[in-house]
């Protein structure tokens, strides 16, 4: 992919750092097992054992380690945003099945 009116290297150098908005149309289709960060934005979140958990509401980048927010039930559930926790994508359904250890959870769920 390249950018329209960026020629060269120190163009591009320029750069660096900024944030470039590209159409989904314009991205290429992930790899099996695979998404783009921006795709779980909105999807419904449940467990392996089919619990419903709520929505993703944002994505923080942090340096060490991504993590999601997810709404559930009104409350933030903040997790991990590694493979060993997101197991399974349905783009069609809009669900991503996650397997979060249920020390997680019982953290943000007690009452």
């Amino acid at each position: 992919m390249q950018l329209h009116g960026i020629t060269s290297r120190d163009q591009a150098i320029l750069l660096r750092g900024s944030k470039i908005w590209v159409s989904s149309h314009d991205i290429a289709d992930a790899d099996v097992g695979e998404f783009y960060v921006f795709e779980l934005l909105g999807m419904r979140v449940r467990t392996e054992d089919h619990d419903e958990l709520g929505v993703v509401k944002q994505i923080y980048d942090n340096q060490g380690q991504s993590l999601m927010a997810i709404d559930c039930h009104g409350r933030e559930l903040l997790v991990p945003l590694t493979k060993g926790i997101c197991k399974q994508l349905d783009r069609e359904k809009n669900v991503l099945t996650m397997e979060i250890p249920k020390d997680l959870l019982e953290i943000y769920l007690v009452d």
